[in-house]
């Protein structure tokens, strides 16, 4: 990132996707998807916020999983001058509820799963608003239609009404995005609010700049230039969006032009298989995750030797999992700490 781009996340994002428009910047579940199409998205979905009364400076909760449709929010949030409020998508009413108070947030995106969870918290909240997406939404139409054949896509019900509206159908509608508003530079303010596990009671929001975010994920991404360009970087997250292990080691990585790959829940051999096809450079996860690679069944059934830059954070790596790890490939686990409290750094 250059020096004049570290005052707003979505500016950077964006000198990113008109410099490099036909380079992948995301694959979720097999599925490419180019800079272009994730500018073209991210902007649609922010003018749809301002069309369904969505203001500047709105607080809205990200409430679905690791998936095409988190990053297009994502974006569309910063580019239409809100704050996003990513949450966990296994947090029950109990804690949609105190979050929502907490945050003063007026609008939820959830997942079709956990719409129920919504609807039952409305009148204890100052929530008006309710977007919904399907996991397959996004997808080619043939991986929707294998994908409820053999039952893989998990489903809920949905009831839309004049405050709840499909994510699908928002994009797919002829927006005017050209009336979207200035984008104001100022590295003061917040972009996010991302909530902490703490000590006592109730998790914490820790309140996250862009300018904070910026000068943090800049330095974390560029850990692995020893090894490759930024901008050739592809880094398979396992580390959840709404975490900032996931943010800034993982997501970020599209304000420098690298690739994000993404997968909605753990499934190893898909994490195996996607090493494979698409040459991963990088993974992300936790400790526990990689004493899992290691008694995988069918482990020597695939081929990682793409991946250069293995790193884990989350917990402490246990010194005899990093041992194991480079006597099977021969190459080391680089270990990071970082708390939400300073945004990973």
């Amino acid at each position: 990132m250059e020096e004049k781009d570290l005052n707003n996340i979505y500016t950077t994002f964006d000198s990113v996707a008109k410099r490099q428009g036909q380079h992948t910047a995301v694959i979720c579940l097999g599925t490419k998807y180019s800079y272009a199409r994730l500018k073209d998205m991210a902007e649609r979905f922010a003018a749809a916020l301002s069309d369904i009364g969505v203001n500047y400076g709105d607080r809205i909760i990200i409430y679905i999983p690791n998936s095409i449709q988190w990053v297009v929010v994502w974006l569309g949030i910063l580019r239409a001058g809100g704050i996003s409020v990513p949450i966990t998508p296994i947090y029950t009413p109990y804690d949609l509820k105190y979050i929502a108070n907490d945050s003063g947030s007026e609008t939820v995106v959830c997942a079709d799963t956990n719409f129920g969870y919504v609807v039952s918290v409305l009148s204890e909240t100052k929530i008006k608003r309710i977007i919904v997406t399907k996991m397959a939404d996004l997808l080619p139409w043939w991986k929707k239609y294998f994908g409820y054949m053999f039952d893989i896509i998990p489903k809920g019900k949905i009831a839309l009404d004049k405050d709840t509206y499909s994510l699908r159908k928002l994009l797919s509608k002829s927006r005017k995005v050209y009336q979207l508003p200035d984008i104001k530079h100022n590295d003061r303010d917040l972009a996010e609010i991302l909530y902490t596990g703490g000590t006592t009671k109730f998790p914490k929001g820790v309140p996250i700049t862009h300018g904070d975010f910026l000068i943090s994920a800049d330095e974390q991404i560029r850990v692995s230039e020893p090894f490759f360009p930024v901008e050739e970087n592809i880094i398979l997250c396992n580390a959840p969006l709404f975490h900032i292990l996931g943010q800034t080691c993982g997501l970020c990585t599209l304000l420098v032009g690298g690739t994000l790959m993404l997968q909605p829940r753990m499934n190893l051999d898909a994490v195996f298989e996607s090493i494979q096809r698409f040459g991963t450079k990088t993974m992300v996860g936790v400790p526990t995750l990689y004493r899992m690679i290691l008694e995988h069944d069918r482990l020597d059934s695939y081929d990682l030797s793409s991946v250069e830059y293995w790193y884990s954070a989350g917990d402490v790596l246990p010194v005899e999992v990093g041992k194991r790890w480079y006597d099977k490939f021969g190459k080391c686990i680089y270990q990071g700490y970082g708390a939400t409290e300073t945004c990973g750094g």
